[in-house]
């Protein structure tokens, strides 16, 4: 497996890495046919929306992830909310607003109970949930002047739930229902993250299959009725609220947290559904295998994460390290001396035979972690 451009910290695992600028398309597809992978799987949304899948592809790679024009499922709100309204699927009422008086009219129309949303790729950052109208307006008319448009949605309550499944074309199949904790803070306070934490499988109300036919089939139907039909992992962000599991967003590819909690339930051979569907071969091979137990994973930031800036520190870790899996991510530096980064630095897997000792597997590992700032969220897995 080689990982491009990978951190130190995969490079410290024992993982290949390949210095690359994922932007730079010529570059990835210099790289795809110097190492003629078996198996090309597309991490970052940017990429995706950019249409690099649609270059390996036409250099004859086979490749886990959507088209240019698919990816504007995740790279466009507005898009996203034009193919759940013609796929049937229940989700938020909302307007577009360019302006700073569409921006008012729309707050003023749900009661400023709204949730801001940025129309394009923001890094896991474009969200903002306003406490009221005049907030919402303040912030608001500064993100207009940052994104240009944005989707001004109405504010839902509940549980929030992902729904994951690999797709291709029509072809559909289901991975374990996870929780992601995108708030900052205890209690789900603070500003959203591209995630803090994750825990899986979970057990709701409503049948995994369920959530699947209601958010997930319908979509990759109609995406292939639109002629852009998606390959490859299509994730959409739920809420459970009293009058029924709402959609809130999708990604179409794998992200962290939740596939990191993911990881140790599925089973060894994974990668060979991955290329099921890069092929076009998923019909038929029915439902995965999933291994008994429960995962949690806690995310490791810096303090001043997601907001500011902070000094690269050196990483300690304990000796020996507790069981689990240690997923790096913001990291610098060089095997054997890796350094913070301002962001999420690595996500602490635990598994358990129970939720609970899941946790406190994770929890222990996260411990281990440990540089001047270090941050993570206490009630990850709590609830």
């Amino acid at each position: 497996m080689v990982a491009a451009p990978g951190n130190p910290g995969m490079a410290q695992a024992g993982i290949e890495t390949q210095p690359l600028d994922l932007t730079d398309l010529e570059a990835v597809c210099r790289l795809a046919d110097q190492l003629r992978p078996d198996l090309v799987v597309v991490g970052p949304e940017a990429p995706l929306v950019a249409g690099v899948a649609d270059h390996l592809r036409h250099l004859g790679h086979a490749v886990l992830g959507p088209s240019a024009a698919a990816a504007r499922l995740e790279g466009s709100k507005a898009f996203a909310k034009g193919v759940m309204a013609a796929a049937g699927v229940p989700t938020a009422g909302f307007e577009m607003a360019a302006s700073r008086s569409e921006l008012w009219a729309a707050i003023d129309r749900f009661g400023g109970q709204v949730a801001l949303k940025a129309d394009g790729l923001a890094q896991g950052k474009g969200v903002y949930v306003a406490a009221n109208a005049q907030e919402a307006r303040s912030v608001g008319e500064g993100w207009l002047t940052r994104f240009g448009r944005l989707v001004v949605e109405e504010r839902l309550g509940g549980p929030e739930l992902s729904v994951q499944a690999l797709v291709s074309g029509d072809d559909v199949v289901a991975l374990p229902l996870a929780r992601d904790y995108k708030r900052r803070f205890d209690g789900d306070r603070g500003p959203n993250t591209g995630g803090m934490g994750a825990m899986a499988p979970v057990v709701c109300s409503y049948p995994a299959e369920t959530l699947v036919e209601l958010a997930i089939r319908p979509v990759a139907q109609q995406m292939s009725r639109m002629g852009m039909p998606l390959c490859g992992v299509l994730y959409a962000g739920l809420m459970l609220t009293a009058e029924g599991p709402r959609v809130l967003e999708y990604n179409v590819r794998l992200g962290d947290p939740e596939t990191q909690v993911l990881m140790p339930l599925l089973p060894a051979d994974f990668p060979d559904w991955m290329a099921a569907a890069a092929l076009g071969t998923l019909s038929g091979v029915g439902d995965l295998p999933l291994a008994s137990g429960e995962a949690v994973g806690v995310v490791v930031v810096a303090s001043t994460y997601p907001e500011g800036e902070a000094e690269p520190e050196a990483i300690e870790l304990g000796a020996p390290l507790p069981p689990g899996l240690l997923f790096w991510g913001g990291v610098s530096g060089e095997p054997g001396r890796l350094l913070s980064g301002s962001g999420r630095v690595a996500t602490a897997v635990g598994t358990g035979a129970s939720r609970e000792s899941a946790r406190q597997a994770a929890y222990r590992l996260a411990a281990s972690l440990r540089f001047p700032g270090a941050a993570c969220r206490s009630d990850v897995g709590a609830s």
